[in-house]
């Protein structure tokens, strides 16, 4: 008995797919062919159009991955050409041109395959080839126009059409045909070109196509396209106004869906199988109507399907059963990833495919339980992976782990998940459905019994009835539908209006480290990715700041056009100058829409489905999906755009200052990223410390930076900059790696000293940076230069200096040009820079300046007759500028407030010691400031006047002892005011402060009144110096500090010194009346007149006057001895004459 596979004897054009090109000329390619009513109706429709005055002449004709569609188009060739002998016989009958009412068309046919190319260069294609077969010998030997289009390099739209009239002149004149039949199989192919900006005028040229096989009149055109999907599905990631273009367009193309219902489909399996009935058992026959009809009963075939036609296609159909058409058919129609169709179901050599079931399965009905192995082997990862309305995942994990003795229900179980894959309420998996495909028979007992028990807890319950509308199922609820519920989001969210928007808020920004670079410089230097809009481009003078020493600028383009325009842009003259920008541009962003829209379909299912909340299978379900959908557009993106897949390949496109660079993979990129940081960085010092060589250093770090440059600047002449050598903070580390193994701080017989190395010696290339900032402060003389410049300018190509070792460098410099480099705080010249002052340069160096001071040119001369007459001390024979304007600014800095103030001054001291206050520039400070405020000309850079600068000197000088002194005068009046107030004007200083002290102490004991007694008190002080003790006593009187006076403060203090000065002595007579003999030494005098006025005094004799005083005493005893009263009289007078003062 022959085997069931040996029945099978399918006609060989069911075994490969139609080519259009290649089997138009094969006289066997239509043999076998099954005419379907579709197929007749189609063609009816078609044929319409060469009836007169029809503009009927363009179609689309859209269906499945093995439909049958290629097929039709080669039966439509044919049948146009007019050469009926081609025609099977058995169809010409039903095909005659009379039975379709019309005349022979006698088209030439243009067939041809669509590819990813420009529209117009797939038609020429096909008119060549076509020209070729008609006119084996050519068109002529002579000038030809229809030969140069089809040889010319590019053709526009224009041309297309002037080649598709010139052919159908020439056609016409050879009476080779009276039009042309254009059919684009494959048409999608060139509409995903048509999609993309390098194909954006291919829709137009569809449009102009249409409006002339419109208009073809006698000699017509038709156009037609075979399709897998419609056009607004090669639009979806175009925008609004280019969608309602290709509406446009696609509506002058007339649709044909080419989809055959079960019953027809059930006749071309027959046929494709071609088992001879006659040879079939009769008990299988009878199986196969009765399953068939039982099958119909159920509305698996249809509502309107014939069973009459049906029961005979039963047999024919064998070996598979009946109840397996519809689903395969849908099961292949919604997964078969446009790969598989039916007839590769039948003839394939797939893993539990038909061919593979009858090797092992003879004499046996290929069933639905068959079918689910067929599914879980071929088409189970891309359900699990890419078609979420299903629940595949639970389907496939039940039936794995259902274990089972008992085949019947395994088979049960697996039947039932196919069918609640499909979850189709026209196929319900009820307990007769599944008996029907189990056994042939909806009652069958044994299956009954067999669900019944899968439903129980006894058997484990596997089978859950969710009622009539949802029949069987494996998992115990009624779950969401999934697949309703995703239609609803993709019709909530629409399309993708900007896809770059989305995609940037994804991606991730990973800075790339040019780390070739860092192992042989120790700079760490890295790009910044930053996506940016294609128009951005146009202007590279404001393109996006970033951080990095780089930017990998990645423009999103929508489409192909875009991109097109991106290039151009980055190969412009302005890229030229940016050397920091690596220009990489991916490819088009359109290829990404379905990507996201999948993902954010899945978010808006998870966000708006409040029925997820009970079903949890469903809830895993979308969860699952959610993150399938972002792994997807991960990848997908990163395939397009990513930068970071180091050892991947990518199609990006690298453009460096206006020129392309070949980088085929992320290797590549990271050592050209090396390769432009060794160009654009090629003075940057080389150390390798990564305390201090960073962009942002630690506190740890920063504190000991801090304090080496405190050493820096304190200690230069000291061997390690005085730190311990046997001790290694980390301050050692930085000084060892940069200051000593760069050669900056050496060691000589005598002392250390920080100098320049020599070019050959500058091992870390440290002499481009120091050269820099000097040629960079020489550069503007005139003009203190901002800190923060310098840094920011360090921080710049070419250097790329880090923040953490720009300021020690700085430092250094600034020790090694100590007596040229003025610095500014504020604005307010600054003598030394110490620790202190550096600390606050780190942290703002927007408010420091510095300015490079040097006296050149013929000035020098008038410098030199200052510096000589200044008595300037200098380590060099030649002073420098600052060697004398620091010591100038140090006198009047460290002026006591008194003399910053005073106007106790001559006019020259005052204008000195303000221009020296408000110092901004030394050298306009000394030579021109100074001058004019000693009554001077401006000493200017060609001045040779000696003499002169000589005069300014020496009056410069007087001035500055002027300041200097002042405050020195100020002691001197006020000691003259005491002694002129206490009545001894002509007694030396040490005389009367001894003097008028013992009188304080005398009268402190009797005094009770604060102010007087602290005023004896003053007086008396012993312990002070003279300087001091008039200090406090002036302090005392004036409620202030005399260094600290303003000059109205010095009257105040001769007015309350008269005031106490009077009390003193008024109290100081009263005490001698109590006391009697107030002091040895001491005596009262009083003189009263007749009136009875009275004046007094209580005079005291110092012991060192008391020789005088008896010498004179003599001469008045022998006045008074000679004259009697008279002298006593005369004496009388003149002590009250001085008593009166």
């Amino acid at each position: 008995m022959k085997k069931q596979q040996q029945f099978i004897k399918p006609p060989l054009r069911f075994l490969r797919s139609t080519n259009l090109e290649r089997d138009f000329y094969d006289p066997e390619a239509l043999s076998s062919y099954v005419l379907t009513d579709v197929a007749t109706d189609c063609l009816r429709r078609i044929a319409n159009g060469l009836k007169k005055g029809s503009g009927q002449r363009c179609w689309r004709i859209i269906g499945d991955y093995g439909s049958g569609k290629s097929s039709f188009a080669l039966l439509l060739a044919h049948w146009f050409s007019g050469d009926a002998k081609k025609i099977p016989k058995g169809l010409s009958s039903r095909l005659a041109y009379t039975t379709i009412g019309v005349s022979t068309p006698r088209l030439l046919p243009v067939l041809v395959t669509g590819a990813r190319e420009a529209l117009g260069e797939t038609i020429r294609r096909g008119i060549s080839s076509a020209l070729e077969h008609h006119y084996p010998s050519g068109l002529g030997k002579g000038p030809c126009k229809i030969n140069a289009l089809l040889k010319q390099e590019k053709i526009n739209d224009g041309d297309v059409l002037k080649l598709i009239a010139l052919v159908k002149s020439r056609i016409s004149a050879d009476n080779k045909g009276r039009g042309l039949l254009l059919i684009i199989d494959e048409l999608g192919k060139s509409l995903e070109h048509a999609a993309s900006a390098a194909g954006e005028s291919d829709v137009f040229l569809m449009q102009r196509l249409a409006e002339e096989a419109s208009r073809s009149g006698e000699t017509p055109l038709f156009v037609i396209g075979i399709l897998h999907q419609g056009f607004g599905a090669y639009a979806a990631a175009l925008g609004l106004t280019a969608k309602r273009e290709w509406d446009k367009v696609a509506g002058r193309y007339d649709e044909i869906v080419f989809q055959h219902p079960m019953e027809q489909t059930a006749a071309l399996v027959a046929e494709a199988l071609n088992v001879p009935v006659g040879e079939l058992k009769q008990t299988d026959m009878a199986s196969s109507k009765q399953t068939m009809k039982q099958a119909i009963q159920l509305g698996w075939y249809g509502s309107t399907a014939s069973y009459t036609s049906l029961e005979k296609q039963a047999p024919r159909i064998s070996p598979l059963d009946p109840c397996v058409l519809p689903i395969m058919s849908r099961i292949l129609h919604r997964f078969g990833q446009n790969q598989r169709s039916i007839f590769s179901f039948l003839f394939g050599s797939e893993p539990f495919a038909l061919l593979a079931f009858l090797k092992e399965c003879d004499g046996q009905f290929y069933r639905i339980h068959h079918l689910y192995d067929y599914i879980h082997s071929n088409l189970g990862h891309h359900l699990a992976s890419v078609y979420t309305s299903t629940h595949w995942t639970t389907i496939n994990s039940m039936v794995s782990s259902f274990i089972s003795d008992n085949l019947l229900h395994t088979q049960i179980v697996k039947t039932v998940g196919v069918l609640n894959l499909l979850n189709s309420s026209d196929l319900t998996p009820t307990v007769e459905s599944v008996s029907l495909c189990l056994t042939g028979r909806k009652d069958d007992a044994n299956v009954h019994k067999a669900i019944s028990l899968l439903k129980s807890d006894v058997g484990k319950r596997v089978l859950f009835d969710r009622g009539a509308s949802g029949g069987l199922c494996l998992w115990p609820h009624i779950s969401v539908d999934i697949e309703r519920a995703q239609k609803t989001a993709e019709s909530m969210i629409g399309p993708i209006k900007s896809p770059a928007d989305f995609i940037r808020a994804h991606l991730d920004n990973t800075n790339l480290v040019a780390r070739r670079h860092y192992i042989k410089t120790g700079n760490l230097r890295y790009f910044s990715v930053v996506f940016c809009n294609p128009k951005d481009l146009e202007d590279p003078v404001n393109l996006p700041k970033e951080d990095g020493d780089g930017i990998i600028l990645t423009p999103l383009c929508l489409n192909q056009k875009a991109v097109a325009d991106a290039i151009k842009m980055a190969q412009s003259a302005g890229f030229k100058a940016r050397s920091e920008y690596l220009v990489a541009i991916p490819g088009q962003l359109q290829s990404l829409s379905p990507f996201i829209r999948e993902v954010q379909v899945w978010n808006w299912i998870a966000t708006n489905t409040p029925e997820l909340n009970g079903d949890r299978y469903g809830r895993e379900t979308v969860s699952r999906k959610m993150a399938t959908a972002q792994q997807a557009m991960d990848e997908a993106i990163s395939q397009v755009i990513g930068l970071d897949n180091l050892g991947e390949s990518f199609s990006l496109k690298f453009f460096w200052k206006g020129k392309p660079l070949e980088i085929a993979s992320g290797r590549e990129l990271l050592s050209t990223l090396s390769d432009i940081c060794d160009r654009l960085f090629r003075t940057a010092p080389i150390v390798h410390n990564e305390l201090i060589n960073r962009r942002n250093i630690s506190s740890a770090a920063a504190a000991a930076r801090m304090r080496l440059i405190e050493r820096v600047l304190e200690a230069p002449n000291e061997r390690l900059l005085g730190m311990d050598p046997e001790k290694k903070p980390p301050e050692m580390s930085m000084y060892m790696s940069v200051l000593q193994h760069g050669g900056l701080h050496v060691e000589t017989e005598t002392m250390s000293r920080f100098v320049l190395p020599s070019e050959p010696n500058d091992r870390l290339k440290l002499l481009p940076t120091f050269t820099h900032i000097e040629s960079r402060l020489k550069g503007e003389p005139d003009r203190p230069i901002r800190v923060s410049l310098l840094l920011n300018e360090l921080a710049a190509i070419p250097f790329g200096i880090r923040e953490g070792l720009a300021p020690l460098l700085l430092a250094v410099f600034y020790v090694i040009h100590r007596r040229n480099i003025a610095c500014y705080e504020n604005g307010t010249f600054l003598s030394e820079l110490s620790g202190a002052e550096f600390l606050r340069l780190t942290k703002r160096p927007e408010t420091f300046e510095f300015q490079y001071c040097n006296v050149e040119g013929l000035r020098i001369v008038a410098f030199e007759q200052l510096a000589r007459v200044l008595n300037v001390n200098a380590s060099r024979e030649q002073p420098d500028l600052l060697d004398v304007v620091r010591p100038l600014c140090v006198i009047v800095a460290r002026l006591c407030p008194y003399a910053q103030k005073t106007k106790q001054l001559s006019p020259s001291a005052v204008a000195v010691r303000n221009a020296l206050m408000d110092a901004r520039d030394p050298l306009k400070l000394l030579f021109e400031l100074l001058p004019i405020a000693c009554g001077y000309e401006p000493i200017g850079p060609d001045d040779k006047n000696g003499h002169t600068a000589k005069q300014y000197a020496r009056s410069l000088s007087q001035a500055i002892d002027e300041l200097r002194g002042c405050y020195l005068a100020l002691q001197e009046r006020m000691k003259n005011a005491l002694i002129e107030n206490f009545g001894y004007s002509k007694k030396k200083a040490g005389d009367f402060r001894k003097e008028i002290g013992a009188r304080a102490d005398a009268l402190s004991s009797f005094v009770a009144e604060a102010r007087l007694k602290a005023f004896c008190f003053r007086l008396k002080d012993s312990l002070l110096s003279d300087n001091d003790w008039l200090d406090s006593v002036a302090s005392m009187i004036a409620a202030k500090p005399p260094e600290k006076w303003a000059d109205q403060d010095e009257q105040i203090f001769n007015e309350h010194l008269s005031e106490l000065t009077g009390r003193f002595v008024r109290t100081e007579g009263v005490a001698f009346d109590k006391k009697g003999n107030y002091e040895s030494g001491s005596m009262r005098l009083c003189v009263t007149l007749p009136d009875g006025t009275e004046k007094k005094q209580v005079l005291t004799a110092a012991v060192s006057d008391r020789g005088a005083i008896s010498a004179l005493q003599e001469t008045i005893q022998k006045l008074i001895k000679e004259h009697g009263d008279l002298a006593l009289v005369a004496a009388s007078k003149a002590v009250w004459d001085n008593l009166k003062g």
